[in-house]
């Protein structure tokens, strides 16, 4: 599989950490400012054979549960652009996160948008914005 340069926004907050395998400082203040999970270590997702080959880019959202040991569960593709061509490389690689668990249970959100090099494959029509904890909570938003 081809590796690619890959966003990763926390909501409408893109963190300046997206590539790292670990989220600093910055990006935990961005998460935290904006009540979304923070990571503790992310896998980089793959960028999917047939999209590179076809010169596309693109994104996908999903919202998942983080389960006490801090791994996320239960997800559910909210958005994908193109649909369904970045879906399960974005999936296998959220399934390798660890997030710190958060004060509220609940469901959160994800972006991944998939681009690479300057020159090279341009992003796709973008995703929605990731929604927040009450969007996604609305019985336990407070």
């Amino acid at each position: 599989m081809t590796r690619a340069l890959l966003a990763v926004a926390f909501g409408a907050v893109l963190a300046s950490c997206a590539s790292a395998p670990v989220c600093d400082t910055q990006c935990r203040a961005n998460a935290a400012k904006n009540g979304y999970p923070v990571p503790v270590r992310r896998a980089q997702p793959e960028y999917p054979r047939p999209a590179a080959e076809r010169r596309i880019g693109g994104c996908t959202v999903v919202s998942f549960v983080i389960r006490p040991d801090g791994l996320a569960d239960q997800f559910q593709v909210l958005d994908s652009q193109p649909a369904g061509v970045f879906d399960q490389a974005t999936l296998l690689a959220l399934k390798e996160w660890r997030f710190e668990v958060p004060a509220r249970p609940g469901r959160y959100a994800q972006a991944i948008q998939y681009r690479m090099d300057p020159g090279g494959i341009l992003p796709a029509s973008p995703c929605i914005e990731a929604p927040g904890y009450d969007a996604l909570n609305p019985a336990r938003a407070s």
